[in-house]
């Protein structure tokens, strides 16, 4: 059996996905390609998990030892972080300023069987364009700095709302990523006043923090691993765990119609279809696609195909999908304007930056 698809095997027991045994290893695995493949994708721990449970010598015993030093590395990040964001939690609230928490530390407390199975090492926080200068202060007054010491943009949000800006702790040991736009798209999100509305609260340990709802909270994973060209394993087991939990809770005609009018229709059509075809994730019957979605999804299929994916093949093109016409690449207009929908909107986006450029 190759690396990648034990790797896929175990990660997914070890996430509790089904109840598939363990492969059948009757021919030579290479472990250290094993264990490398599921740093590289962040799902170590998750393959500890499962090696754990697998019969005595199914693994070498120094492979064994590495996943769980490696497991342990990542609890001790996982805290450390989780102990800068009751921090930093508290210096927004002293300030009356509501945050949403993203990713790694919501998704570790709120789908997998324990925290620690979801490795994460950095804190990606949603605040709103308005609010961004007074939390950026307030973070400065405690002690966190700029990630880049020259920052010339200062305490001032980007023009471009899908730019993050990034902050160290204290320690200088872990990074804070502020995010002004859930879906980082490069065009101000046309439901972001729902965002907010219907954002839910779960226990993280001993915090009490907010995140999105289960509907946003998968529009948002999708358009995520997308974006990011299907790099990670553990992307799509977040995406998974989340329609396994929550399933019931999520809206999917309402999830459809959203994915739409943001114009990344077809790209939560594509990501939902890898998931079900990668992990074997439950999808339920979506609304029947339009011409236009069955033409693009051709090309979908043959920029991010399913078995690259399954190889665990590193490989991201950011330009397939942002628009930034701040940048002055046209690779950061075109791909965009072909890809994604919404195209009236980024032609204005595009002229009111020519005028200001002017």
């Amino acid at each position: 059996m190759d690396a990648a698809t034990l790797v896929i095997a175990l990660a997914r027991m070890g996430a509790g996905i089904g109840e598939s045994p363990l492969p059948a290893l009757d021919q030579p695995v290479d472990w250290q390609a094993v264990l490398d493949l599921a740093a590289q994708h962040r799902v170590a721990p998750l393959v500890h998990q499962a090696l754990s449970a697998a019969p005595r010598g199914t693994a070498p015993a120094p492979i064994l030892a590495e996943f769980e030093a490696r497991m342990w590395r990542g609890a001790a990040a996982r805290m450390m972080c989780e102990s800068v964001l009751g921090a930093l939690l508290a210096t927004a609230a002293s300030q009356g300023i509501e945050v949403l928490v993203l990713k790694g530390a919501a998704l570790a407390n709120d789908l997998y069987p324990r925290p620690e199975l979801r490795p994460y090492s950095d804190l990606d926080i949603l605040c709103r364009p308005a609010d961004f200068p007074r939390l950026a202060a307030a973070l400065l007054d405690a002690g966190y700095r700029h990630e880049e010491p020259d920052d010339a943009a200062g305490l001032e949000p980007p023009l471009d709302t899908s730019r993050r800006r990034s902050f160290l702790d204290q320690s200088g040991d872990v990074l804070i990523e502020l995010h002004l736009d859930v879906l980082g798209l490069g065009i101000p999100p046309r439901h972001r006043g729902d965002f907010w509305r219907e954002a839910r609260a779960i226990e993280a340990g001993p915090l009490r923090l907010r995140t999105l709802s289960p509907t946003h909270q998968l529009l948002h994973l999708a358009v995520h691993v997308h974006a990011h060209c299907y790099s990670r394993l553990i992307w799509l087991i977040d995406l998974d765990l989340l329609i396994r939990r929550h399933g019931e809770a999520i809206e999917w005609d309402r999830l459809m119609a959203l994915a739409r009018d943001e114009g990344v229709g077809v790209a939560l059509r594509h990501v939902l279809a890898t998931a079900h075809a990668i992990l074997g994730t439950p999808i339920p019957t979506l609304p029947p696609p339009t011409a236009g979605e069955r033409r693009m999804a051709i090309c979908y299929r043959r920029l991010w195909p399913l078995t690259r994916v399954r190889r665990l093949e590193r490989s991201e093109h950011h330009r397939l999908l942002r628009f930034q016409p701040g940048t002055g690449d046209p690779r950061d207009i075109v791909y965009a304007l072909l890809l994604l929908g919404r195209r009236r909107e980024k032609w204005r986006a595009l002229r009111r930056h020519a005028r200001r450029a002017g």
